[in-house]
């Protein structure tokens, strides 16, 4: 899945007759090796097709920190909105998942900065989400990113700082080099600084349209499909 693999896929690739990979680089052996990208849901396919190009009265940006959330992402995202909300003139609402422990210090959060948002500790309807949002902040996982791409959706990404051989910036970057997202590290951002990013975009419909154009050329709706007819194949 991801950019950098893991010691266990490292040992796997010495015995196995095809690696699957879903985003170019993975240091596995070139004769073995196949780019599909990664697997999404069908929903979210279905919801990607559903997809029309027709503008929308308002701007969704979605939150979104992994299933346990993501502390630190939580808290500059309350602070960002504060300003975000005096610098953007257009009716804006805010998703954001914010796993179980941060859920009520968000939500105050936002209530007390008038900011209009729908926060839960966890969503199930992803497909949903992604259909009404204009921008995602997330961290950079490949499944996520997968979803991602093959929705459109332009992406402000916040690796998680701690990650195997740091592989989530390597993620990422993937998508930068191709236009779709702009990545930061943690380190290198406060409440100001992310409230700049998410305004400059936000303020820009132009460059989101184009950012989300980009995004769709590295989608890989069709990657289920080309595993399961390599994988036919071999055994055949």
């Amino acid at each position: 899945q991801n950019s950098v693999p893991g010691l266990a896929n490292r040992m796997l690739a010495k015995f196995v007759r095809q690696v699957f990979i879903s985003i170019p680089g993975p240091r596995f052996p070139e004769r073995k090796t196949v780019l599909t990208g990664n697997p999404v849901r069908r929903e979210i396919l279905a919801a990607a097709e559903a997809q029309t190009a027709q503008g929308k009265d308002s701007l969704t940006l979605l939150v979104l920190g992994g299933s346990l959330g993501a502390h630190r992402v939580n808290e500059l995202m309350v602070a960002a909105m504060i300003i975000v909300r005096e610098s953007v003139d257009v009716p804006l609402q805010v998703i954001h998942q914010t796993g179980a422990a941060d859920e009520k210090m968000v939500r105050q959060g936002y209530e007390r900065a008038g900011v209009d948002a729908e926060v839960g500790a966890f969503f199930t309807d992803m497909a949903g989400l992604y259909s009404r949002a204009n921008l995602v902040v997330a961290r950079a996982g490949a499944t996520t990113l997968a979803e991602l791409s093959v929705m459109a959706l332009p992406g402000l990404l916040i690796p998680y700082p701690y990650a195997a051989d740091d592989h989530q910036a390597k993620n990422a970057q993937y998508y930068v080099e191709g236009g779709g997202a702009l990545m930061r590290r943690e380190s290198e951002l406060d409440g100001q600084i992310l409230a700049g990013l998410i305004g400059e975009l936000l303020r820009n419909p132009e460059e989101l349209r184009s950012m989300a154009a980009r995004m769709k050329k590295m989608g890989r709706p069709e990657a289920t499909r080309l595993i399961v007819d390599d994988c036919l194949a071999l055994v055949s």
